[in-house]
């Protein structure tokens, strides 16, 4: 999936993925953004209903609209 955003001012920036499964296997997903790539894991939630937040931190982003992609690595 891919998204434009609008990055206010240059600067850290910290990405948050919000994301829920009742299923119990490693999740991964790539997240892209300004020419910078990192993974976020997580596992089971509690349920396709049962929220959590994961967090990439401290990403130097460029002020001015700017490409996000995820990238499904591993899970459903």
């Amino acid at each position: 999936m891919t998204y434009d955003v609008n990055i206010p001012e240059t600067g850290v920036y910290d990405v948050v993925v919000r994301v829920a499964t009742n299923r119990n296997i490693d999740h991964k997903l790539k997240v892209s953004v300004d020419n910078q790539e990192a993974e976020l894991s997580f596992s089971r939630t509690g349920g396709a209903q049962s929220w959590q937040d994961v967090k990439i931190e401290g990403l130097n982003l460029t002020a001015g609209v700017n490409e996000l992609r995820l990238d499904i690595v591993t899970g459903y």
